[in-house]
């Protein structure tokens, strides 16, 4: 056990320091002795050499166990002087590692404990912030269509419209943003369910490129007249063990992403293949403007939008909640803009 190399330590230091004041120390007597050329000591002669040589050894002994323990020594107040100012919120703060002893392994724990203590803390930092630009952004985002609602029902309450029209363009105007509002609520629940871990997955096995056929015949009706998708799928067939109500939410906003900053007219590819024998390999891509490195590293945060002027649209979730669900099935996720074309790529495990 550590605790036994360091009380065996302090025993070899108290023994080698024993040892060498008796060695040392051990011929005063017989040295005296020869000195005055006595053949017989007195009781008197001898009690006093022998005190003389016995107080000697001691001194002796005390200093010779202080130097060879001093080492020791100075380690444990760097000990405790590193627990001090880490105790005061300097967790930078390491204690040198010296030996391989128990003093040793104390110093590499402490420095361990004060490097997650660290960690810990700077993510609850982060955690604060978050949640302080989450509130900022729920309330910017939710105030603006409610302004809008009641502004328009108030028109309408209070008759200030000239034709039958006009106040039915405020009603319809009313509905969509109340449908807007709506699904940024929806949005905001699900990327929090996603975001604690309380959303469960029921994985199965699924045909991915069956999977992908279905979503993409199920959307064409939600499509503009100036865009279309074509498939270009892998001729192996792509199992996996996955949620498919979950993909399914992926594709459909990836494909509300294409729509919203496609270059008009345009063709949303979507591929499938299977790269180094274990992953599946599936990508969206669609012209577009292109994008420089600091946008692409924001699209997968909360409430980014590509264009922030265009705050009427889109509640800067999609790509977030794609994120998270991916990474629930042990995937990744990327961006890539190449000259005139954006594509998001989703690597997923194989069955």
């Amino acid at each position: 056990m550590l605790t036994k190399k360091l009380v065996t330590k302090i025993l070899g230091i108290f023994v080698i320091s024993g040892f060498a004041s008796i060695f040392i120390f051990s011929f005063p007597a017989q040295y005296v002795y020869n000195l005055l050329e006595l053949d017989r000591l007195t009781v008197l002669q001898w009690n006093t050499i022998a005190f003389a040589n016995f107080f000697i050894s001691i001194l002796f002994f005390i200093g010779m166990f202080y130097l060879l323990f001093r080492p020791t020594l100075t380690y444990i107040r760097d000990i405790e002087a590193g627990i001090r100012d880490m105790g005061e919120g300097n967790l930078d703060r390491t204690i040198p590692v010296k030996g391989k002893d128990e003093l040793s392994s104390l110093s590499q724990n402490i420095n361990q404990m004060a490097a997650e203590l660290k960690e810990r803390f700077e993510y609850q930092q982060k955690l604060e912030k978050e949640k302080s630009e989450l509130i900022a952004n729920i309330s910017h985002d939710l105030r603006t269509p409610l302004t809008s609602i009641i502004g328009f029902l108030s028109a309408v309450k209070e008759k200030r419209y000239e034709t039958e029209q006009e106040r039915d363009e405020y009603i319809d105007i009313t509905h969509s943003k109340a449908r807007q509002l709506v699904h940024l609520i929806n949005d905001l629940f699900d990327l929090t369910t996603l975001s604690d871990n309380q959303a469960n997955l029921t994985k199965q096995r699924v045909n991915l490129n069956l999977l992908l056929q279905q979503f993409v015949m199920e959307s064409e009706g939600t499509l503009p007249e100036d865009m279309q998708t074509s498939l270009d799928l892998s001729k192996e067939t792509i199992w996996i063990q996955a949620d498919p109500e979950k993909l399914i939410r992926v594709f459909e906003n990836l494909l509300t992403n294409a729509i919203r900053y496609s270059l008009k007219p345009s063709t949303l590819t979507i591929q499938s293949k299977i790269e180094n024998d274990d992953t599946a390999l599936i990508s969206f891509s669609n012209p577009a403007s292109p994008l420089v490195a600091e946008e692409i590293d924001q699209l997968f945060k909360r409430f980014y939008k590509k264009d922030q002027s265009r705050t009427s649209t889109g509640s800067g979730l999609g790509l977030a909640i794609v994120k998270s669900i991916i990474q629930m099935h042990h995937g990744k996720v990327w961006a890539t803009s190449d000259h005139e074309y954006f594509t998001i790529s989703i690597k997923l495990p194989l069955e």
